[in-house]
């Protein structure tokens, strides 16, 4: 049985101008020169970009293999574009035209970045609308998820001393709150560790996150929520402790098996607590999108925060400490959003007299 085309232009036989400058965009260069723009994308996003731009040189070799001997800039035309796009279009979901056809942006953008790319956004834009949502369910707002982990904290504190469910509600309870009032990625989540990436710098809760731990290869610095110190030090100092071997490991969320937390598990508790309260499960990262909603609809003249808050990095800023400074101005909008909510609830979180 014979096989079809090729559907994409194997990495090897790309044409020796776009070979060097994907090659450029991941050898590091000097302030002077465009190399090393891709060097801090993550191993995944990396493939991803590769792959979109393999499947524009393979649809370019059958359609037109004439244009592979234009410069790599000059080929890319809005027609060429939107005939690469139909193609792709046929018997094929949507989504995966989205991530395709916003793949090849982003890599000609590291490749070629004195080009200005920004002539592709309407059609990436046109087929990210056409995106059927995973549910029809709307987004719901980061103050529900606050709430359901105050509520759990709440309502499982009094018995923290003698039961272990108790202990484990008291600690997701705190994870859901943490994770609505500051949403990262469950990576980054289940890489906290007392006196490692969870820190007390003079009188403040730190989170200091290395850039192993954040999909892009940027550290990340933050203050742990003002509303939740409280309820962070009381787990530290009366909840943590009970967990099995909690002694022999610095992991934040302890298990009842002797272990941290894995990004895994922490998904999975998440999906379960959230699916008993709301009757549906809401993974960690709906929380980012919720994250984005609340202080559009609560904070809207602050709508710019949501990017700092989500660690959605611009590769041509340079600065790391205007990127802190906007982190942390971006933690705070999304917390006063929160604040009001948190006032409510403060009276049941208080510390009972032992």
């Amino acid at each position: 049985m014979s096989k079809g085309p090729r559907l994409s232009l194997s990495f090897e036989r790309w044409p020796d101008a776009d070979l060097r400058a994907w090659r450029a965009a991941f050898t590091p260069g000097d302030i002077f020169d465009d190399h090393g723009r891709g060097l801090r994308l993550a191993p995944t996003s990396r493939n991803n970009f590769k792959v979109a731009y393999a499947r524009w040189l393979g649809f370019l070799e059958r359609n037109e293999p004439q244009a592979l001997a234009l410069a790599p800039t000059a080929r890319l035309t809005v027609e060429r574009l939107q005939s690469h796009v139909s193609e792709l279009a046929e018997g094929r979901k949507a989504v995966s035209v989205f991530h395709l056809l916003s793949g090849l942006r982003s890599a000609v953008s590291i490749m070629f970045p004195a080009t200005d790319w920004t002539w592709m956004r309407p059609l990436i834009r046109q087929w990210e609308r056409r995106v059927t949502p995973r549910s029809a369910t709307p987004t719901i707002d980061c103050a529900r998820l606050f709430e359901l982990g105050l509520d759990l904290m709440a309502r499982h504190r009094p018995r923290i001393a003698g039961a272990r469910r108790a202990r484990q509600r008291f600690r997701d309870g705190l994870i859901i709150a943490f994770l609505a009032a500051r949403p990262l990625r469950r990576r980054a989540l289940a890489a906290l560790a007392a006196g490692r990436t969870l820190r007390r710098i003079g009188g403040t809760w730190m989170v200091v996150l290395g850039p192993e731990h954040t999909k892009t290869r940027e550290p990340l610095e933050f203050p742990f929520p003002e509303a939740l110190v409280e309820a962070l030090e009381f787990y530290l100092a009366e909840v943590r402790p009970h967990f099995p071997e909690a002694e022999n490991h610095d992991g934040l969320w302890a298990t009842a098996f002797g272990t941290a937390m894995s990004g895994e598990a922490l998904h999975e508790m998440i999906a379960n607590r959230t699916r008993e309260a709301f009757g549906r499960p809401i993974g960690p990262h709906e929380f980012r999108r919720a994250a984005a909603t609340t202080i559009a609809t609560h904070r809207p003249e602050k709508v710019g925060a949501a990017q700092q808050l989500l660690g959605h990095r611009n590769p041509a800023t340079t600065r790391d400490h205007y990127i802190l400074a906007g982190n942390l101005q971006a933690s705070k909008t999304h917390q006063q959003a929160l604040a009001d909510l948190r006032e409510r609830h403060y009276p049941r979180m208080r510390r009972t007299d032992r």
